[in-house]
């Protein structure tokens, strides 16, 4: 037995050195040319173009290749574009595209004035999808194609009646695709420094085209993506571009490369003379939450620019290293509120005990919207030590400021929060008035349910409709008869229906409950029509549907017996308690 094991050991770690040496090696992906085709390609002076298009129904549609390929070529390569049947060129490019339109049919009103609105479908042509491919070719050497291929689906609603005919589906729409493979070629040939150039104010490849809303930006970082490793250090290169489109693109890719020898060139261009570039950077930079952009962030938090700043506090919140919380509690006291707001939200995000004395300072900010931040981050923090700062806002200038102080103590459910609510509910604002009967629908003592119960008397329906959808979750047996008296009420009954019985009532196992819930299934919609009639059928095991007649009759049949009183219940349970026994 132990010669069979050291037999089967050996072999193992022979095979184990055998899959070593055959596995692949973990280098970057080869170019797809060869050096002869690139040298044949790049020294082409004249290129004949060859487009083929094909459309299917959608008679007429056709797309620009001709104009992107003259603008792509002649813009950078200095080369002459001509036609298929020119006698002189040196590389011809072929172009073969094959789209088709989608349809859906939709329903709608037609409106029949004087007469009523009729329902009718209608087929619209709003999907589209374009495949195809592009070819470089040079007599002598292998072709070098690339396929594309695109669909834009139809949309399942549509706000007007358009594109009927084939030849008005969106093909517009559809120029991203074929654009990323032509660049990606190009790129292989000309070097990474050509898709680069596309986006350069010099050559300018996106004017004429806006109509097609070509996305050259997106269809480029495509291209580089798909080369990969390559194309790094090219784009690090592209940082130092005198063309500030190209060095904010540059840092875009290099952001979703997340590649780490960026970070260093990186950190350097957080010095840019453009503020989008810089804010840019402070983007990626947050992007690889790598701890070297840590320091040079914070630098960053005294940029001349309001909007970079904003951005730097943002960033090193959601990196949440404790470095920056001295520098964030600093920006507390930034001139621009909007800064000091993001230096609130980084505090929060970060977490650090010495941050709470300070953020409890901010409430006493000239400028209400950082105060504001500050009460909501406290009513998510459900911190104990916040209770009495967000009570003595209670009393702020600002009534948004008092109303999300009023939610944060709800939220928090402290019992010494409730006596500072239930005055506050004396208050003229309808907005705290309704937040506090929100607030208090969390304590549920004693006088919060009397207040709530008094509430349902209230002037303002809507105060009413709040106290009652409040109650209606407290599952206390004291809100019963407040409840049906308030939908018994005539002042109510433009409120009344499904969704009245569905959140007041919704969670009291009372068998009183059935006679109000028969009333609102009348008039409810669909939907609050079946989850009257499913709460109907598990209180009394019947099942009449949505129809409100039958239930009303077997009601008016069977009500004496659900609505007995407890106490003739008892002695009725004991009679035949005793009858047994016997």
């Amino acid at each position: 037995m132990k010669k069979k094991c050291i037999i089967l050991t050996i072999s193992l770690f022979a095979l184990l050195l055998i899959l070593n040496n055959y596995a692949p090696a973990q280098t970057t992906e080869e170019p797809p040319l060869t050096k002869e085709q690139i040298e044949a390609f790049r020294s082409a002076k004249i290129v004949r173009l060859g487009i083929k298009q094909s459309y299917g129904e959608a008679e007429g549609a056709s797309f620009p290749f001709e104009k992107l390929i003259r603008k792509v070529f002649e813009g950078y390569t200095q080369c002459e574009v001509v036609g298929l049947y020119s006698p002189e060129y040196d590389l011809t490019i072929k172009i073969n595209a094959t789209g088709r339109a989608i349809s859906r049919d939709y329903e709608g009103w037609i409106n029949m004035t004087p007469n009523p609105p009729k329902r009718a479908i209608w087929t619209c042509y709003t999907g589209a999808a374009l495949s195809g491919s592009i070819e470089f070719e040079i007599e002598g050497l292998p072709p070098y194609t690339g396929t594309f291929s695109q669909t834009a689906s139809p949309p399942y609603v549509i706000s007007d009646v358009v594109r009927r005919k084939p030849s008005k589906a969106p093909f517009k729409k559809l120029s991203y695709r074929y654009v990323s493979t032509l660049l990606e070629m190009a790129g292989e040939i000309y070097g990474i420094d050509f898709i680069i150039a596309t986006h350069s104010e010099r050559m300018g490849l996106a004017e004429g085209m806006s109509s097609w809303s070509v996305d050259f930006w997106g269809a480029a970082k495509e291209a580089l993506m798909k080369i990969g490793d390559r194309a790094v250090e090219p784009m690090i290169a592209a940082l130092n571009d005198e063309d500030k489109s190209v060095r904010r693109f540059a840092v875009e890719v290099l952001g979703k490369m997340k590649d780490p020898r960026a970070v260093e060139p990186l950190i350097v261009l957080l010095n840019d003379e453009s503020e989008k570039v810089r804010m840019k950077v402070v983007e990626v930079l947050g992007e690889f939450k790598d701890p070297r952009a840590v320091e040079p962030l914070i630098r960053v938090l005294n940029d001349e620019s309001v909007k970079v700043r904003m951005l730097a506090a943002e960033v090193l919140g959601e990196m949440g290293d404790p470095r920056a919380v001295e520098f964030l509690i600093s920006s507390l006291r930034d001139e621009k509120p909007e800064v000091r707001v993001k230096a609130v939200e980084a505090l929060a995000k970060i977490g650090h005990p010495s941050a709470l004395e300070f953020l409890t300072a901010v409430l006493g900010d000239e400028k209400p919207e950082v105060r504001l931040k500050v009460v909501e981050i406290f009513g998510e923090m459900k911190d104990p030590r916040t209770v009495v700062p967000l009570i003595e806002t209670l009393e702020d200038k600002s009534n948004k400021v008092r109303v999300a102080s009023v939610k944060a103590l709800g939220q928090m459910k402290d019992p010494r929060a409730a006596e500072y609510l239930i005055a506050k509910f004396k208050t003229r604002s309808k907005s705290l008035r309704e937040a506090v009967i929100g607030a208090l629908s969390e304590f549920k003592d004693t006088r919060t349910i009397e207040l709530l119960i008094a509430t349902l008397d209230d002037k303002n329906w809507l105060m009413r409709w709040r106290a009652a959808e409040v109650l209606g979750n407290i599952k206390d047996p004291r809100v019963f008869e407040p409840l049906i008296a308030y939908l018994k009420d005539e002042k109510n009954m433009f409120i009344k229906g499904g969704e009245v019985a569905k959140n007041i009532l919704g969670n009291i196992e009372d068998p009183r409950v059935i006679e109000p819930l028969i009333a609102a299934l009348k008039d409810a919609d669909k939907g609050d029509q079946w989850w009257i009639v499913s709460t109907l059928k598990g209180l009394t095991g019947q099942d009449f549907d949505k129809n409100h007649e039958e239930w009303q009759k077997w009601w008016e049949e069977n009500k004496e017996v659900f609505l007995k009183p407890k106490e003739e219940e008892k002695e009725e349970e004991k009679g035949k308690r005793g009858k047994i026994r016997k």
